[in-house]
């Protein structure tokens, strides 16, 4: 997939999904933010409880009025704080902190001055929000994906161990945990001292936010990933499998009501204004009455939609894995605008200062307008982003898939400006797929040059990198050992990202960055899961050259190809 850009306005409820005008657009700014100011360092010691799993530090700190306290920002989820500012096309990385080797999925929180983020390495982690060094370090015993939350000076965060946590937000000790059945993805929710959060173990849970003691709980048709709405004494969560969406009881637990229209339901839902707003793996964005769950409206995008929506009083903006980004009307469904990424989105958008700001699996992050849906400025990093950024105090706050949580924010001295860009708009090349348990088996060469063919990998589609930074797909057969052949042929030094994600499944497999001098070549080695798979490869901006025609317009150009004889990759 390649970043086309493609913006769809002009239409109001009368035009129909597949007649619709489509505008070619201008790309707005484009934001090339790549200087590197901290890394962290990390303290160890033990005492006391829960000690023996924290890793400290000291930072300086930076007060502010404004806090991101919560997955969505409020209880309702909304993601649309109405008087937080954001970063502009001027803005830079302020700091980089990288975690272990795990991917940053959990979106992050922050208070007067820290932010607060989980990790798949296990850890959660505490960084200061003015020079991104850590502060502590708390390891659970697997994956965080879980969003934390704040409240009272405690921090509340699940992980893949089957614990909620309940940290101490100054130090990172433990306070308590509470031991469900699975894996609690789940981000969330704490209001007048209770606890709402769900599990893989099938439940949603009302928990005692001061011991964690069990207030109530209650059985899902599947598994939950969602973070709970809770407004108006409601709690409304969604579930996998045939499961959809439930309203249930704050004080006792007790179902008000059921959508099971709408199959798995893996996006936090949004509530405004008496209605509720969630993407289904149907592909459907969907809005119910908060009363009685009736159905209000529904709105069918290209692929299953993970991604939470941001709702402000008029427009819902989410996104989906056919690679958009969508800004529907609140109160008919109807499509205001969609722009186009190089990948799926499986980020949630947050709307800030009218700004849209949302990540996808190209690697990355787009500030859109949220009147037009025009872009901004875009930054991106070698990493997909999973996560809801949080924005406050004329900075962002977002974690990668390349083990990094990044602070985007006002110019600092020394680092770079952002550039008014112009960017082409490009169709990906296609081949031919290769079906499964077929007699064809791709030409390629062997990696020990005897001409033997190379174990059964194709070329899918874009084969062409540009300055939008996405790359070359393949797919492969097999549990074997895949050796990938870099070679640069570019004529300059190149940053490129290589990653792989078998096709049932949405993390990757495989993700590393690799440094390119001008002729070097390099094999890089990856066990990769039997079945489908799809291996990109991405080079970031900061790469293209870009031109000065004689009329002063900025055009970037096309400067690095991609062949491929089956994972013989040389880039030129």
């Amino acid at each position: 997939m390649l970043a086309a850009v493609r913006h769809r306005s002009g239409c109001g409820p009368p035009c129909s999904r597949r007649n619709r005008p489509d505008i070619e657009v201008g790309l707005g700014r484009l934001a090339v933010v790549t200087r590197r100011f901290s890394r962290r360092r990390t303290l160890q010691f033990a005492s006391g409880l829960g000690l023996s799993r924290l890793v400290g530090g000291t930072a300086g700190a930076q007060a502010s009025d404004q806090s991101w306290r919560t997955y969505g920002f409020d209880d309702a989820n909304t993601a649309a704080p109405p008087d937080h500012t954001g970063p502009d096309g001027s803005s830079s990385v302020q700091w980089r902190f990288e975690t272990g080797s795990g991917i940053v999925l959990s979106s992050p929180v922050v208070d007067a001055d820290t932010v607060y983020v989980g990790s798949n390495d296990t850890s959660v982690y505490a960084v200061d929000r003015r020079t991104g060094t850590e502060r502590w370090r708390f390891e659970t015993d697997d994956r965080v994906k879980s969003s934390p939350a704040l409240a009272n000076g405690t921090l509340y965060v699940g992980s893949h161990d089957g614990n909620l946590y309940a940290l101490e937000a100054a130090s990172g000790r433990e306070q308590w945990r509470f031991e469900t059945g699975g894996p609690v993805v789940s981000p969330p929710t704490i209001v007048d001292g209770t606890v709402y959060t769900g599990s893989h173990d099938a439940t949603a849970y009302a928990l005692d936010a001061a011991d964690g003691s069990e207030r109530w709980s209650y059985g899902l048709d599947r598994l939950t990933n969602t973070s709970p709405a809770v407004i108006d004494g409601t709690v409304v969560i969604g579930s996998w499998g045939d499961g959809g969406l439930y309203a249930l009881d704050a004080d006792t637990g007790t179902p008000q009501w059921r959508f099971d229209d709408a199959g798995t339901v893996d996006s936090s839902p949004a509530v405004v204004d008496g209605t509720v707003y969630f993407g289904s793996a149907d592909g459907n964005v969907y809005a119910l009455g908060l009363a009685d769950g009736t159905e209000q409206w529904r709105f069918e995008t290209g692929d299953r939609v993970p991604s939470s929506p941001a709702v402000t009083g008029e427009t819902v903006y989410v996104g989906s894995n056919d690679a958009n980004v969508y800004a529907l009307d609140a109160g008919d469904g109807s499509e205001r605008w969609a722009y186009e990424t190089g990948d799926r989105v499986q980020s949630s958008p947050a709307v800030v200062d009218g700004t849209v700001y949302v990540g996808s699996e190209d690697a990355a992050l787009y500030a859109l307008d949220a009147a037009d849906g025009s872009r901004q400025w875009v930054f991106e990093e070698p990493g997909s982003i999973y996560g809801l950024p949080a924005v406050l105090d004329d900075t962002l706050y977002v974690g990668s898939s390349d083990s990094t949580l990044y602070a985007i924010g006002p110019r600092l001295p020394g680092s770079p400006t952002v550039s008014p860009t112009a960017a082409a708009t490009v169709t990906p090349t296609t081949a031919s797929e290769t079906e499964a348990g077929s007699d064809e088996t791709p030409s390629g060469s062997s990696s020990d040059g005897s001409g033997s063919s190379s174990p059964p990998v194709e070329l899918l589609a874009g084969a062409l990198l540009t300055a939008l930074g996405v790359g070359a797909y393949w797919r492969h057969r097999g549990d074997d050992t895949v050796p990938i052949h870099l070679s640069n042929a570019s004529g300059t030094a190149l940053r490129c990202r290589i990653s792989v994600r078998a096709d049932d499944e949405d993390e990757l497999r495989f993700d590393t960055k690799v440094e390119l001098d001008d002729g070097e070549e390099r094999t890089l080695d990856g066990e990769f899961p039997a079945g489908p798979f799809s291996l990109r490869v991405a080079i970031p901006h900061g790469q293209p050259v870009v031109e000065t025609r004689e009329t002063g317009e900025a055009v970037s150009r096309t400067v690095v190809n991609v062949t491929a004889d089956g994972t013989d990759v040389t880039v030129e």
